[in-house]
């Protein structure tokens, strides 16, 4: 009896040793192949490494694809309606090529499932359109991952809305001189497509000869009637619309008078020091080619009125230049006024900050 109970107390107590040494050991890390102790739980693996060996597997895109839109010099511009964009990608073991637009297959000749690498698209619905494609090698039942891209296109794009080439830069414009301005748009592959234009000036729409608010034509020349400031806008529409899909409005408001400056400068250009000579000079024009100019100074942090240049006979309004020679120095305010010869007014001014140094420096 004696023995039986010693051989039960040996059994169990053999049992809860080895069941301590179990938990132990399943408490321990799991040791890497590389010899760290602690498995990296925030590495994940890429495609290629989830890949098995020589499967099917897309690279990335090339082409339209890659650029996203069409190039315009430095820039690149949004695919519009009638353009075609190509479809390419870079893949490794691929012999077929399945490609998806919007979630629907573009099949090639009648099957989605071709050697042919590439496919053409049509864009006819603005908005935000994704392009998939997928692989698969000699075996048809290894495909690989899709690979998507969403690209944003547009009913048509405005370049810009700007003057002509042809027209001098500045802000500046006779009255009753005639005026270009160029839309340059983005033109679509497809020979369907036709833009139609609507132009305005200071919101009242011109119109054509023949009454029509619409034209073919991507530049409009307009006459200013008479001195004021002048804001051009144009509309633009595919031809089988009516309403405007897109406009833009230029850049720069045109300041119209019967006499304009279209330069002002000095010499030195930006400072001097008090005794020295500054020549200041205008660029005018007028309609009657009769015009007349004068200078005025003034110190910035004084309030005082403009000090105007004399003419060696006295008088202020005179020739298109002046020699000034500030005594203070300080930052002043330059000014250069034109008028049409036989007005009381000044047609046109610009301004310029000078600044006298003591010193020169």
């Amino acid at each position: 009896m004696f023995n039986k109970n010693r051989w039960a107390w040996w059994l169990g107590g053999v049992l809860i040793v080895t069941a301590v040494l179990a938990a132990a050991l399943k408490q321990l890390p799991h040791r890497g192949v590389q010899g760290t102790n602690f498995e990296d739980s925030s590495k994940k693996p890429n495609v290629a490494d989830i890949v098995e060996k020589n499967a099917p597997v897309v690279e990335g895109f090339v082409g339209d694809l890659e650029t996203g839109g069409t190039k315009e010099n430095d820039d690149t511009v949004p695919f519009v309606i009638g353009d075609t964009v190509k479809l390419e990608a870079t893949a490794l073991n691929a012999t077929e090529y399945r490609w998806t637009v919007d979630g629907k297959v573009l099949k090639d000749s009648g099957l989605e499932w071709t050697v042919k690498k590439d496919r053409e698209w049509d864009v006819t619905v603005a908005g935000e359109h994704t392009f998939g494609v997928q692989v698969r090698g000699t075996d048809p039942h290894i495909v690989s991952q899709a690979r998507e891209k969403t690209l944003s296109m547009e009913k048509m794009h405005i370049v810009s809305f700007e003057p002509n080439i042809t027209q001098q830069d500045t802000d500046r414009e006779l009255t009753k001189s005639e005026f270009t301005v160029e839309c340059t748009m983005v033109i679509p592959l497809s020979t369907d497509i036709e833009y139609r234009y609507r132009y305005s000036v200071n919101d009242e729409v011109v119109k054509t000869e023949d009454g029509d608010e619409w034209r073919d034509d991507d530049s409009f020349t307009y006459s200013f009637p008479a001195p004021g400031k002048y804001a051009f806008k144009v509309e633009v529409r595919r031809s089988t619309e009516k309403e405007p899909e897109a406009s833009a409005v230029m850049a720069q408001t045109i300041e119209v008078a019967d006499a304009v400056l279209t330069s002002f400068e000095a010499s030195p250009e930006k400072s001097a020091a008090p005794g020295s000579k500054v020549d200041l000079s205008v660029w005018p024009e007028s309609l009657l080619a009769k015009s007349e100019c004068r200078f005025g100074v003034r110190k910035i942090d004084a309030a005082a009125d403009f000090q105007w240049l004399n003419e060696e006979d006295g008088s202020i309004w005179g020739a298109d230049s002046r020699e000034w020679q500030p005594s203070e120095p300080g930052l002043y305010m330059l000014r250069a006024e034109v008028r049409e010869a036989g007005k009381d007014q000044a047609d046109d001014y610009r301004e310029l900050r000078y600044q006298i140094n003591e010193g020169g420096f």
